[in-house]
């Protein structure tokens, strides 16, 4: 599975880059600034496929799993909101750009992994959160590894050098990323039981 999805990976990010090649070579591309890029209008549509098409078997994990891919949503909307900005403002090198998005993605999950120590969480409902964080983090940390990988052959590829299209394909693999792990959630989620027993959401039983 692990090859298959580097595979993958390398293919988009030759496939891409090809198409980038040619259209330049004819001279019909125009560059837009990253802030209008669609991986932000794609993450509004995901947030929409969250609230009105996932479902749990009990009303207290729908509304454990929804809080959290809400709030991660929000948080790497802002971190592509971020980049966009400081992208279309600013030249960087190679590597710079490469150390920008490894920083922007690594206080995207310290964000993702936190957010719920404050005020709107019972103590209850923090406990509840930290065991799908960590469920969540087991499961997907090769595939961050595998991302930081896929970014590294985009920024290093030798078929484009504009910045702007090296971060547009980051984009575009942030959006895929997204639709992986919903598509796990949407296989799992019904099975997340034993670790929350007797725990509660917002005041629903997350599973007996």
């Amino acid at each position: 599975m692990e090859l298959i999805t580097a595979l993958i990976a390398a293919v988009a990010t030759i496939i891409a880059a090809i198409i980038g090649y040619y259209a330049r070579k004819k001279n019909k591309v125009i560059y837009n600034k990253l802030r209008y890029h669609s991986a932000h209008e794609k993450l509004e549509t995901y947030k929409e496929y969250i609230k009105y098409e996932m479902s749990a078997d009990k009303p207290g994990k729908e509304g454990l799993v929804k809080d959290f891919l809400l709030n991660m949503i929000d948080i790497y909307q802002d971190t592509l909101e971020e980049l966009a900005q400081e992208i279309d403002e600013n030249s960087f090198t190679d590597e710079e750009l490469l150390q920008l998005n490894y920083k922007k993605l690594h206080q995207s999950i310290d964000k993702r992994s936190t957010y719920f120590y404050s005020e709107n969480y019972t103590h209850e409902e923090k406990i509840a959160l930290e065991i799908l964080v960590k469920k969540y983090q087991n499961k997907q940390s090769k595939r961050i590894e595998h991302f930081k990988e896929t970014m590294e052959r985009i920024v290093y590829s030798h078929y484009y050098k504009e910045q702007t299209v090296m971060q547009s394909l980051i984009f575009e693999n942030y959006v895929g990323e997204f639709a992986h792990i919903f598509a796990w959630f949407d296989d799992v989620i019904d099975d997340i039981n034993g670790e929350f027993s007797q725990l509660k959401f917002r005041g629903d039983i997350i599973s007996k």
